[in-house]
Parts: structure tokens; C-alpha cells; sequence
């Protein structure tokens, strides 16, 4: 039994909408900065919950309490999530908040902190050697460089912007500082107990017996 055109034309034209609606992806924009590729399943109120693809291949569903959630934005039509509220930690304005959170995700994605890494690694593997097999001048000293890179301020140069028009911009700088100072913190104890473990290691290779 052959179809004719015009049933064929409308069946056509249904599984191409069915399939977009299948297929369609919505962009997550969180509180923290960070944008993820999803698909919105459900809100109960207070959480959603998004389909989001693994590298695999496969999919996880991920929940968001509401107020972790700045927006969603599906076919290039962004809704907002985010409600401004004086009363609570909402004080910004919804464009107050892009600025804030552009200043989040640039400290995380480009603020890598591989000065004071350095600087611990270089400081703590010394101490490290001098104290031997000790626990004193092992774990203390990573401690110490990681607290004293939290005292100079953080500077904001160019190359951590994306974008040149956030110079200057105080909101950007006010989410840009803490993130980086997280960083700081993380990185001078990695390098830190690096530099430890590297000293220990050289004692106990070339000097004990």
C-alpha cells in the first residue's frame, strides 16, 4: 500500500520535531561560574535534576538544590534562574551576578598558581632533608608557605581575563579573589609536601646508612 505525499510529507515532519525534542541539549549555567552541557529532566521546586553525558558515552542524572542554579538555557533562550533577594546571599542584581561569576570561572579555569608551587617545593625540600626522617620540619613547614601565600593580594592580569571589558570591574574581581586564593592554598600544599617527601627521600637515599 503506497503512502501518498502529503502523509508522507506530516510524518516526515513529525519525526524531525520528535527528534530535535529527543536530542536537544540545554546549557546549565551554575552559581559557581561553571556551564555544562545537560538536559533538563524535572524541577520539584527546591531541586532539579539534569541528564548529563559522560565522556564515556553514557549519562548520569545530577541533582541541583535551586540555588545553585543561575540559569538554563535551551535553542539560544536563556531562562533565569537566579532570583535577587537582599534579604539572603542573593544581593546582586542578575547582571551583577554574570560579573561575579565570570570572575569564579576565569580564577578556575586560568588562575593556575604555579609560582607558589614552586616556591613551597623549593622552600620545604630543604627542610625536609635537614629534618631527616622527623615529623616536625616534614609537615609543618608546607603548612607555614601555604598560609604565607595567602597574605599578598591577588593581581588580576590580563591573561586570566576572558575577556578585556572585566578590567577594573570590582564584582569580577570580588568572585575572581577567593577562587584564586583556594588555588593558592592548594597548589602551595601540594608543592609543599612535594618538596617534603623529595628531601626525606634524598636523606634517607644518599645519607642514612
Amino acid at each position: 500500500m503506497k503512502m501518498n505525499f502529503p502523509r508522507l510529507y506530516v510524518v516526515c515532519i513529525v519525526l524531525i520535531l520528535f527528534s530535535e525534542t529527543l536530542f536537544c541539549q540545554d546549557t546549565l549555567l551554575l552559581m559557581n561560574g561553571r556551564e555544562l552541557v545537560c538536559k533538563h529532566l524535572s524541577d520539584s521546586g527546591l531541586v532539579m535534576y539534569f541528564d548529563i553525558p559522560k565522556k564515556s558515552g553514557k549519562s548520569r542524572v545530577v541533582r541541583f538544590h535551586r540555588n545553585e542554579v543561575f540559569s538554563i538555557r535551551t535553542s539560544g533562550v536563556e531562562r533565569i534562574i537566579y532570583d535577587q533577594d537582599p534579604m539572603s546571599e542573593n544581593f546582586y542584581s542578575v547582571d551583577e551576578m554574570l560579573f561575579y561569576m565570570a570572575g569564579e570561572n576565569d580564577a578556575r579555569a586560568n588562575y593556575h598558581a604555579w609560582i607558589p608551587f614552586g616556591i613551597s617545593l623549593a622552600l620545604c625540600a630543604p627542610a625536609g632533608f635537614l629534618g631527616e626522617d622527623g615529623i616536625v620540619l616534614t609537615v609543618f613547614p608546607p603548612m607555614v608557605c601555604a598560609l604565607a601565600h595567602l597574605i599578598p593580594k591577588v593581581r588580576i592580569r590580563e591573561r586570566y581575563m576572558s575577556s578585556a571589558t572585566y578590567k577594573y570591574n570590582d564584582l569580577y574581581l570580588e568572585g575572581f579573589t577567593p577562587k584564586a586564593q583556594s588555588r593558592r592554598l592548594s597548589r602551595s600544599l601540594i608543592g609543599g609536601y612535594a618538596g617534603s617527601a623529595l628531601g626525606v627521600a634524598t636523606w634517607l637515599l644518599f645519607v642514612k646508612q
